[in-house]
């Protein structure tokens, strides 16, 4: 019998490596513009025709190579980057495998010159399909220029299986932007069929990004320093939060990638200050010793693998919390006007204080929330205070966050709010005006108290009725019905099902509309039935914000400078005061600026 193993030609064995390496022209993209940052480039240009599918054009201004070494990046497995096995742990350029112009080659035709700084006569190559054209001296300027053009010409089962030119000229897109967020101290531009699409000077990342997403000033930075780990980057204002996703990017020593359980923690962490189905923008950049993480483990090196995954997501989360804590409810309260108390003489007769109140408001309505106690600003150091007493961290993580609530050390004097068409709550903060919408509030306050005892209190406030409520069940399922119970009874629900009707006997403290409590129960019902109960991370925001917004929408508008300080204070105890559970603004502050502006 003949033998049937044979070892393939360089010409397939290419073309096979290819399949992994360039998935699509932005595949392409990707390669020869890490190569270009590879070589110190300070300085590249794209430029695309018909989608990559004719020419994808790529000049940089990096080392450029010698004439051998020009010959040689389109061997397989050709790099300068690894001579031992321990090299491959310790990493710190992009490409390093040596595939990725052979395999580029293998499926297109490739011109490249390139020319090293301190010659004045480079190297001109041509390769079809991973034979060599021709090799010869060519007059060009300091660095590389790459010609790929009829990308897979000799593989047109795989040209043909392209999408059309606007999504492949997406994906480029795409792929330019990673790299340029990444490398914001390099010029680029980005040319696409004659059109100018980016032209990105050197800059800071702040102002890259702004130059990529138009986002002016609503940017909150993140920064932490650890001996594991080293997080710095940008986060989206919860108000900015959009239904596309896109604007979401990791990088790990100025290499993006993706990670799904690092993405579902940053989520996680918003959850509560924006609407369902709305995506925060962030970009993130992680330092770690190279030898901490595998980028070997997919072709694309876009998934990566962290040594200590659950600790570096732990510090991620605290860090995102803390940014959003600093930067989204910092309007430093500042009464620190003094109050003029009139003088008396020896002998002259005092007036007897008049006392003057609401006798249809009832202030002790969300006693049961937090203390009633003014916000005692002496337990904050001076300006900060830890964060790391509202978001334990184990010693591991080793960190040391804090985070600036107020800037003042008096207490909240009660003669300094105002009351605006009935809706908005004023006062005077340090950097200007402070506007409170006083019913979000009252959400934000609620949705925490209900949200923590799920969480983090157990003791349950309940007001027991003297005849129950009962709501007749439509199509009653006996399974969901006995999960619906357990879930409403940390909230202060008594229920029972009997003769296919449930039967309430106490509710939480103020929840006291018969209709209110019928439309939740029934609500909720439903919810149950389209969630599993593995789902309890998402029933239990549901039900706790649905209880805060009919709380919120049945509390008495606030009559006296008492009940103003009550909200004030107890707003400023949560968690997220700035944002109520859906992402809408409920407190905003019109700045000195701002102010000064109107009447000049």
């Amino acid at each position: 019998m003949a033998d049937l193993i044979h070892q393939l030609p360089d010409s397939i064995a290419n073309q096979i490596a290819a399949g992994e390496v360039v998935k699509r022209p932005a595949s392409v993209v990707k390669e020869l513009m890490e190569n270009a940052l590879d070589a110190e480039a300070t300085e590249i240009i794209v430029n695309i025709k018909d989608a990559g599918k004719t020419l994808i054009q790529i000049t940089d201004n990096g080392k450029g190579m010698s004439e051998l070494d020009a010959r040689m990046a389109f061997e397989r497995h050709a790099t300068s980057k690894i001579k031992t096995i321990d090299d491959l742990f310790r990493l710190h350029t992009m490409g390093f495998r040596g595939e990725a112009l052979a395999s580029i080659a293998a499926i297109a035709q490739v011109e490249m010159h390139t020319c090293q700084k301190e010659n004045t006569i480079g190297t001109k190559i041509i390769i079809e399909g991973s034979k060599l054209i021709t090799q010869e001296p060519v007059a060009t300027s300091a660095g590389t220029t790459f010609f790929v053009k009829n990308l897979f010409f000799n593989v047109p089962v795989r040209r043909k299986f392209l999408k059309s030119d606007t999504t492949e000229s997406n994906y480029i897109t795409q792929e330019f932007l990673k790299i340029a967020i990444a490398n914001p101290q390099v010029a680029m531009q980005l040319t696409i069929n004659g059109k100018q699409h980016y032209n990105l000077h050197k800059e800071n990342l702040k102002k890259r990004l702004s130059s990529i997403f138009r986002f002016g000033k609503n940017l909150l930075p993140i920064e932490e320093h650890t001996q594991l780990i080293n997080v710095t980057g940008f986060i989206g204002k919860p108000e900015d939060a959009t239904k596309q996703q896109g604007r979401q990017y990791f990088f790990v020593n100025g290499r993006y990638f993706k990670h799904l359980l690092f993405y579902r923690s940053i989520m996680d962490t918003y959850k509560d200050v924006i609407r369902s189905g709305y995506y925060p923008a962030f970009f993130i950049f992680f330092e770690v010793p190279p030898e901490s993480i595998d980028v070997n483990i997919h072709p694309t090196k876009t998934e990566i693998k962290f040594e200590n995954e659950q600790h570096v997501m732990q510090i991620l989360r605290s860090i995102v919390r803390k940014s959003i804590g600093n930067f989204n409810i910092t309007p430093s309260l500042d009464f620190s006007q003094t109050i003029q108390l009139p003088l008396t003489r020896k002998g002259q007769d005092v007036e007897t204080p008049k006392i003057s109140f609401t006798p249809n408001y009832v202030p002790d309505d969300i006693s049961v929330i937090s203390s009633p106690s003014k916000v005692d600003l002496s337990q904050f150091d001076d300006e900060t205070k830890s964060f790391e007493e509202k978001i334990p961290v184990s010693d591991e993580t080793s960190l040391n966050i804090e985070s600036t609530f107020f800037e003042n050390t008096e207490t909240v004097s009660s003669d300094k709010f105002l009351l605006y068409k009935n809706k908005y709550i004023l006062t005077s903060v340090k950097s200007g005006l402070m506007v409170v919408d006083y019913k979000r509030a009252m959400e934000r306050i609620h949705f925490e108290y209900y949200m923590a005892k799920y969480t983090k209190d157990s003791s349950r406030e309940i007001q027991t009725l003297l005849y129950p409520i009962i709501i007749e069940m439509k199509e009653p399922n006996e399974e969901v019905i006995a999960e619906l119970i357990e879930f409403i009874k940390p909230l202060g629900f008594d229920a029972n099902y009997q003769n296919e009707n449930l039967h309430i006997t106490a509710t939480p403290p103020f929840l006291e509309a018969e209709k209110v409590i019928h439309t939740i129960i029934a609500d909720f019902y439903n919810t149950l039935q389209e969630h599993t109960v593995s789902d309890s991370s998402i029933i239990n925001r549901l039900l706790s914000q649905e209880l805060a917004y009919y709380n919120a929408q049945t509390t008495a508008v606030p009559a006296s400078q008492e009940e103003m300080e009550t909200i004030i204070n107890r707003l400023f105890q949560c968690e997220y005061p700035s944002y109520d559970s859906k992402g809408q603004k409920i407190v905003s502050i019109l700045d000195d600026d701002f102010l000064l502006k109107i009447f000049n």
